[in-house]
């Protein structure tokens, strides 16, 4: 009897993306396609994917090295003494409490910066990659700085593309969205060269211009 496959991914799926149901769930794949064919990384206490935060590959075997030392008795007297003067130093009195308490407006994160951070990866590939002449790691560091200022800019006026120009954008943009989701060597640059794509391309920074 054909044992189900737990999730729908084809063989050229590694089981990474939202797209894997075993993902989306939380679950570690047990008997899909990509398993099968030693592609899938949705498996569980893998020592290369263990950063990547998933709970199919969370290593458990630090707590066994861990060593909390010596508890203290509860009826040794200057351990009881000890506690209870940390506690007198660490609770404020009332004389000396602000007047008021609530958090600054200044403490906040500005909004630049929130329209800034994108979703949080784990890095799987590196950027062995080239686009056009350029390679993988100063097109990285180009994109990193364009993204930094165009995050800051005053909303421009945007051309619509269209024509054969118009199905090039959306072709190359179509393409930085998949290298993110399918943890290609561009993931670490895809999705914020995605976002940065359209600001560059479709600006009219002024009036007057005729782009």
């Amino acid at each position: 009897m054909a044992v189900r496959s737990c999730c729908a991914c084809t063989r050229k799926s590694q089981c990474l993306s939202q797209k894997c149901s075993c993902v989306r769930e939380g679950r570690c794949c047990v008997s899909c396609i990509p398993l099968e064919m030693n592609k899938c990384k949705n498996v569980p206490l893998q020592e290369d994917r263990s950063s990547r935060g998933n709970s199919c590959a969370m290593d458990n075997s630090s707590g066994d090295d861990y060593d909390p030392g010596p508890l203290p008795s509860l009826t040794d007297p200057s351990s009881q003494s000890s506690e209870s003067q940390a506690k007198d130093s660490t609770v404020p009195s009332s004389s000396d409490s602000p007047p008021d308490s609530r958090p600054s407006r200044s403490s906040s994160p500005s909004r630049s910066s929130l329209l800034a951070d994108l979703p949080p990866f784990c890095q799987v590939a590196e950027p062995y990659f080239q686009w056009n002449n350029i390679s993988g790691r100063k097109c990285i560091k180009l994109i990193d700085k364009c993204y930094d200022r165009a995050v800051h800019w005053i909303p421009n006026l945007f051309k619509v593309p269209h024509g054969k120009s118009g199905k090039s954008f959306v072709q190359e943009l179509s393409l930085l969205f998949r290298a993110y989701a399918e943890a290609s060597a561009k993931e670490s640059i895809a999705l914020k060269a995605a976002f940065l794509f359209p600001l560059l391309v479709l600006q009219k920074p002024f009036r007057s211009s005729k782009a």
